[in-house]
């Protein structure tokens, strides 16, 4: 039995010998595992380390030997190339966008793209034109040198019948250079700012960025076009753009013609979403005929004008004849009697204070011309064809303190309306210049 269990015990000794060289060479290869593995991982760590501060210095030096945004945008407005199709005034099928080869992004002068007055950030850059998706209403050429941009809910095809009909009724055919472009804003932020000299009030703006691009870079690229125009004075094209967008970016509600010279205008006309221009289609209509017989008034920004300007003839009668034309053409089309819906748009103001007919210098403009007219003192077709407006006519042979004008002045005023038809009272026609 001790025997026995002697004998267990030296087996338990030489069992337990045996483990414990087991286990220890095991370590002993787990640890070269470890080490090597450890080894690996630094030599791993100190590569990436040396990769890291390459990629870091190679970085550092792409920003610091990069141009600037704005040197960027130079560049690409200096190699604008696209040249509107000169040579046939036949437009592009509806669904043509030419792509120009420049964006013009905002200047340091540019104002902020939203209704929160919020700048744009200086590495902003505009999307190029050619980002735009082809639609039916982005550009169209009525006609040589012409450009017409439609962002509204009107008809591409009805705004070029307008245009086609105004154009026709006109004396002189010289092709003038036009720039046209049509856009919504929305409701108004009640704030007012100058644009181009004028005061506006902004509205929410409506166009994408994308839209805005897209405007701004065809404009640029016709005035690039068409600058040999301008024989009278000398254009910075990059300036006239950044006056527009600063109207875009505002959402100015103003409708204008802008005479850049006597053979380059620009006519653009903001639809704000709450006014007779976007829910009537007529006066819609009568304000595009409006503008675009002023772009084809030949003397706009010629005429020197004589003594005090509230007091001149030239807001009136430029005003006046646009309102005459663009109302005639309407009337006729309609079948209604031409004299009477001129008279009667006046008819609604005559009552106004001095103050107030300042702001409505179309409406009884047009009403004084006509009685003009019935005075022999001018001809309707020199208002129609707009010969009226070659020679500035309206200072040098029009005095404004002579008998006849002070007369017209007013007697504009007197107006009756039998049964609908609205027309002059006897003593607006007649004119006894002794009398004054």
């Amino acid at each position: 039995m001790i025997l026995q269990l002697v004998n267990n015990i030296n087996i338990l000794k030489i069992i337990k010998t045996k483990l414990f060289f087991a286990i220890f060479f095991v370590s002993l290869l787990s640890c070269s595992s470890i080490e090597e593995t450890i080894s690996s991982n630094l030599s791993n760590l100190q590569e990436g380390d040396t990769k890291s501060e390459e990629v870091s210095i190679i970085e550092k030096e792409s920003i610091k030997d990069s141009p600037s945004t704005k040197e960027i945008t130079k560049a690409k407005i200096e190699q604008a190339t696209t040249v509107p199709p000169t040579s046939t005034s036949v437009p592009p099928t509806s669904t043509s966008v030419p792509p120009t080869a420049t964006s013009v992004p905002p200047t340091a002068t540019s104002v902020p793209p939203t209704a929160t007055s919020v700048p744009p950030t200086a590495t902003s850059v505009p999307p190029t034109a050619t980002s735009i998706p082809p639609t039916k209403s982005r550009i169209q050429y009525p006609r040589n040198h012409s450009v017409l941009i439609n962002l509204s809910k009107y008809n591409d095809e009805d705004i070029l019948s307008w245009e086609n009909t105004s154009y026709n009724k006109l004396s002189h055919k010289e092709n003038k250079a036009i720039f046209s472009f049509i856009y919504p804003i929305g409701r108004s932020l009640d704030k007012e700012s100058m644009v181009r000299g004028k005061y506006v009030n902004e509205h929410e703006v409506l166009l994408s960025e994308e839209e805005i691009s897209h405007i701004l870079t065809n404009m640029d690229t016709w005035m690039q076009n068409n600058t040999n125009k301008c024989t009278e004075r000398k254009l910075e094209p990059s300036v006239v753009v950044t006056d527009f967008e600063q109207w875009i970016r505002y959402g100015a509600d103003l409708s204008t013609q802008s005479a850049e010279c006597k053979n380059l205008r620009i006519i653009a006309i903001a639809i704000p979403q709450e006014s007779g221009l976007a829910s009537s289609r007529n006066d819609f209509k009568n304000t595009f005929i409006h503008e675009y017989y002023h772009a084809q008034q030949n003397d706009l920004d010629q005429c020197n004008i004589k003594g005090d300007f509230s007091q001149s003839n030239s807001i009136w009668f430029v005003e006046g004849g646009a309102h005459y034309f663009s109302t005639s053409i309407l009337a006729k089309e309609s079948k209604k009697n031409i004299n009477s819906e001129i008279l009667r748009m006046a008819y609604d103001i005559r009552d106004l204070s001095e103050d107030e007919l300042i702001g409505q210098p179309d409406k009884w403009g047009a009403a004084a011309l006509l009685l003009m007219t019935k005075l022999n003192l001018l001809s309707e077709n020199s208002i129609m064809d707009s010969s009226l407006f070659d020679n500035c006519a309206r200072e040098n042979d029009f005095d404004s303190n002579s008998r006849e004008i002070q007369h017209v002045k007013k007697h504009w005023k007197s107006i009756e309306n039998k049964n609908g038809i609205f027309s002059f009272k006897k003593e607006a026609l007649n004119f006894n210049k002794y009398s004054y």
